[in-house]
């Protein structure tokens, strides 16, 4: 077998087939961090730019790192050339996002479709961070499915948040044509590949719906056959969005049931009253054991229902959730 090459920070190194990165790195005189050389400490985590690691080097590593494409360098044993960054100096990826389209879904959520040089990675369902000329910043859920990423095309949902500046300076101020900073995607909030007949639950409230829509593409493009409840909650019906383009994926795909839902005023037909929580409890079984669950909206209705899918039998590990606002 012939070396592989290791570009790092610029410069070319060799890996001989019996090294793993980590000894290849260290002979060569590069400063690696690392303590145990067995997968387990996790100091010497790295990044492939060039494409996923072995499988063999993503030992221990949480699936959210996994598909970032980090490895631990102490046990990867590389299959090909391989262009890498040490973890910390890919933390901050950055891109130019010029803002493409604002699009006002309703009074308080404004769809924010950006056109990033270079594309950045993500998986639908992750929150994107971007910055102002001020350097002021927040988190946006992603609505965009992953399979649309080297596009450079990503479409969030701004919730106008009264008090929070940034929030407000996107409804009242952000134009088409400006230009932001965005950071890479992060969160645990994404669609797992793999399991096609889990079912799977996902509850928003207000813009945290826009996570879940893209959690929702990202399961039917890999063709997930296992029921999808997704549950909508608002305030009151100016706050609910994209009611019939929900309904229309319902008629499209038979596992699908999608649950809009008030709990102030009076509600139009096909709307529920009620919160949530209590719609969730009356919907589904009394028992959640082997469910995927995704949570995203504000802390207190996050924090709740993950109590309730966990005293209903989903493992803590297959519940996942994005606080939007407190």
């Amino acid at each position: 077998m012939a070396d592989k090459k290791l570009l790092v920070s610029g410069k070319i190194y060799d890996c001989r087939p019996e090294e793993t990165v980590l000894e290849a790195l260290l002979r060569q005189k590069v400063e690696v961090p690392n303590l145990c050389q067995h997968q387990v400490c996790l100091t010497c985590m790295m990044r492939s730019l060039s494409g996923p690691p072995p499988s063999d080097a993503q030992t221990n590593l949480k699936e959210v790192l996994r598909v970032q494409h980090f490895f631990l360098a102490c046990g990867c044993r590389p299959e090909r050339d391989m262009e890498i960054a040490p973890a910390e100096e890919t933390i901050a990826v950055q891109a130019t996002a010029t803002v493409a389209e604002l699009n006002r879904l309703n009074p308080h959520i404004l769809e924010l479709v950006l056109e990033c040089d270079p594309p950045l990675h993500y998986r639908g369902g992750q929150s994107m961070t971007l910055f102002n000329q001020d350097g002021i910043g927040k988190g946006f859920p992603i609505a965009s499915p992953t399979s649309t990423r080297l596009s450079g095309r990503i479409e969030l949902h701004v919730e106008r948040i009264p008090g929070a500046y940034f929030s407000e300076w996107v409804h009242d101020s952000l134009r088409v044509g400006d230009v932001l900073t965005a950071c890479g995607a992060t969160g645990e909030l994404f669609y797992g590949v793999g399991c096609p007949r889990k079912p799977l639950l996902m509850a928003g409230w207000n813009g945290g719906l826009g996570a879940l829509i893209g959690v929702m593409q990202d399961a039917f493009e890999n063709e997930h056959v296992g029921p999808v409840y997704l549950f909508h909650g608002a305030s009151d019906k100016a706050q609910l969005y994209f009611v019939d383009e929900l309904k229309e994926i319902g008629e499209k795909f038979p596992n699908f049931h999608y649950v809009p839902s008030v709990e102030h005023g009076s509600a139009p037909d096909g709307i529920a009253c009620g919160t949530v929580h209590s719609l969730a409890s009356r919907l589904l079984p009394d028992h959640l054991s082997g469910w995927n669950v995704f949570l995203c909206g504000a802390r207190s209705e996050v924090l709740t229902f993950q109590r309730q899918a966990y005293l209903a039998g989903t493992a803590m590990n297959d519940i996942r959730l994005e606080v939007t606002s407190i």
